[in-house]
């Protein structure tokens, strides 16, 4: 079975440069704001979620919040991608070991992000589901 991906974002362009970038071994579903994102994760399993945090109707943060109502072990597959860290940013991403990275950014960085957390995460994630806790990736992949 073949990697998923979630990317949401309401900037198109870096919607369709982030399918790009991870389209040939990747299954890529998008949304254009945290509510689509959503829905989305109620109907999919996904190996990674790429989300920015500023999104019209609801933001990376809240639709990160509201989607571990449905699946407990989303924060450890999860980035979260923003212009600039205000509090809250730092505060949910250092609470939850969400890693956080900065537009702009490089694409070989992302990649390098995002096959490590890939690799990282899978284990903890049987973990997760196994025991029905959350459970908290390294330190190493936030970008402050």
């Amino acid at each position: 079975m073949g990697k998923k991906y979630l990317v949401a974002d309401d900037d198109d362009d870096l919607r369709d440069t982030l399918c790009a970038l991870f389209c040939d071994d990747t299954d890529i579903l998008t949304a254009n704001n945290g509510e689509e994102a959503l829905a989305l994760v109620k109907s999919h399993s996904f190996d990674i979620i790429l989300t920015d945090y500023r999104m019209p109707v609801m933001n990376g943060i809240k639709f990160l919040e509201r989607a571990r109502e449905t699946d407990h072990c989303i924060y450890l597959h999860s980035i979260l991608l923003t212009g600039s860290i205000d509090k809250e940013v730092k505060s949910f991403c250092e609470l939850n070991g969400i890693p956080v990275i900065l537009k702009p950014f490089s694409v070989f960085k992302l990649r390098e992000s995002v096959n490590s957390l890939f690799e990282e995460s899978r284990g903890l994630f049987e973990r997760c589901s196994a025991t029905a806790r959350p459970v908290h990736l390294s330190k190493d992949l936030v970008y402050f």
